[in-house]
């Protein structure tokens, strides 16, 4: 969970539709139940999943896929069926959706991504009520809200995304940087080829590779897990800036305002 303020607004039209202002304070909130994630695990790609790379992970998913196969089974042929599609080394595995197991998927996704629609739901409500205890009634809005772990039907498809958004046009779409980074709030082009539709979540991994030149300003990160509190330069945006720059020039994503960081906690979860 990161503080940032609004640093540089490129789209001063597309700004005030969303009601924010220069020095604004924006917090952004990355957290999920997890159970669209290992669900997505199971019947998305298969190959290369870090979370899978580890004993702890290959039981976790294992597990999962045991609880999914057996649950509900009416016979030893329905279970086998189930298994050759849970446990295949293909990269991608085909469920026809007017069949019985297909529909017991839809239902399962349907499931999956309302209850983490839900929580994320119930946790910004308790945020907004701490924020107004500690100062006081405020103008609190939640600016957007969206999954980076879905599996979702459009346009007559069903499209899977893995660590990457759904791009929305009008709605802000958030390209994050990292805890020490500026992030950028931009919206889709609308002259974007017809499937150019997602939006990596975060660019940390590009950036640590690329960038280690620091900045004089500082921001203050908290880590819950061993409660200490410490000082955190922050790098130059050069690379994130790149990657908007790409993003604008094949029309996907057209940044319309840049944000810094202030604070954050780090290992907050729920």
């Amino acid at each position: 969970m990161n503080f940032h303020t609004v640093d540089e607004i490129i789209d001063e039209k597309i700004v005030s539709e969303w009601g924010l202002e220069r020095e604004e304070v924006l917090l952004i909130l990355h957290g999920d139940p997890r159970l669209s994630v290992i669900f997505n695990h199971l019947y998305g790609c298969r190959k290369h999943l870090k979370e899978t790379g580890s004993f702890q992970g290959k039981i976790k998913v294992s597990g999962a896929k045991i609880w999914f196969l057996l649950n509900s089974s009416s016979s030893i042929k329905e279970i086998k069926n189930r298994a050759g599609k849970s446990f295949s080394k293909d990269l991608f595995t085909p469920h026809y959706t007017d069949t019985k197991e297909g529909k017991r998927m839809i239902d399962m996704l349907n499931y999956v991504m309302n209850y983490g629609y839900g929580l994320r739901t119930i946790f910004y409500l308790y945020i907004f009520e701490t924020i107004n205890e500690l100062f006081g009634s405020s103008n609190i809005e939640l600016l957007r809200d969206y999954s980076h772990d879905s599996i979702q039907k459009e346009n007559n498809s069903w499209v899977s995304r893995r660590g990457s958004c759904r791009l929305s046009d009008n709605k802000p779409s958030l390209v994050i940087g990292s805890y020490d980074f500026n992030s950028c709030l931009g919206v889709g082009g609308d002259n974007r080829e017809k499937y150019l539709n997602s939006h990596d979540h975060g660019c940390s991994s590009f950036i640590k590779k690329d960038n280690e030149i620091k900045k004089d300003k500082k921001i203050l990160r908290f880590n819950l897990r061993d409660s200490k509190l410490t000082k955190v330069r922050i790098k130059e945006s050069d690379p994130i800036k790149n990657l908007m720059d790409l993003l604008n020039k094949r029309e996907i994503l057209n940044p319309v305002v840049w944000t810094r960081p202030l604070a954050g906690f780090k290992d907050l979860s729920f």
